[in-house]
């Protein structure tokens, strides 16, 4: 029996179990922005990717990296909120963009990023992987409108991005294809529904610590000594 299999997946788990951390972030900012009240700022209430009968709606979003080690790889991020269908009926699709401006809770709109900065295109200067606007969002999902539910977003490049400084970290635009009609809890607890104040927007990050020469030569001494063991094992 080939026992080299083994000694490797060992060793792999023991590196994970070592180094791998687990971040759970809360948003920094978040806020919506509607298409037929442009010039109004909706601050601290609920938010919103809503897109009907010309009603287009879109939720601001940013988080703070600052608590994951500058060192660190990120192995995956997950972007959670918890959404309230509105009356949607089939299917849409929820996408999120790179922001490319800096946004002020307090007083983004449609029109402006904050006082004094208008986007460049109304409703959110936001672009997708390749740095076209609009075009090949950072994740997408697909639902059937479920209400009172946990809706994730797969961003890990997003964030891989933003942490190596490949991008400024401005935040992230939410929308959503025609027909969709879904409220979000923001961080402040506000929600469509009462019942919801607690399942606040979260980022989970799990980001790992790239090991030293030393710690990784104990590692492979450990991993050889393992083998030896059941190389001996074996003959006995």
């Amino acid at each position: 029996m080939n026992r080299r299999p083994i000694v490797v997946a060992a060793l792999s788990l023991l590196c994970a179990a070592a180094f791998a951390t687990t971040s759970t972030l809360g948003a920094s900012a978040d806020t919506r922005i509607l298409e037929f009240n442009p010039t109004q700022n909706f601050g601290a209430s609920f938010l919103s990717t809503y897109n009907d009968s010309g009603n287009d709606q879109r939720t601001l979003m940013s988080f703070s990296l600052a608590s994951i080690p500058s060192g660190n790889a990120i192995s995956s991020a997950t972007l959670r909120i918890f959404g309230d269908n509105q009356f949607g009926t089939g299917q849409t699709t929820i996408s999120v963009f790179r922001l490319t401006r800096s946004f002020t809770e307090a007083q983004a709109t449609w029109n402006i990023a904050s006082t004094g900065n208008s986007w460049t295109t109304p409703g959110g200067d936001a672009v997708g992987t390749t740095g076209v606007s609009n075009t090949s969002p950072y994740a997408s999902l697909s639902t059937n409108q479920m209400s009172d539910t946990w809706l994730e977003f797969d961003i890990t490049q997003l964030v891989t991005e933003w942490h190596m400084g490949t991008h400024d970290n401005y935040g992230m635009l939410i929308q959503s294809s025609v027909g969709g009609r879904y409220l979000y809890t923001s961080r402040e607890g506000v929600a469509g529904s009462t019942e919801f104040e607690s399942n606040l927007p979260e980022l989970v990050v799990i980001h790992d610590a790239v090991p030293e020469p030393a710690t990784m030569t104990m590692f492979v001494i450990g991993a050889l000594a393992l083998r030896r063991r059941i190389v001996t094992s074996k003959k006995a």
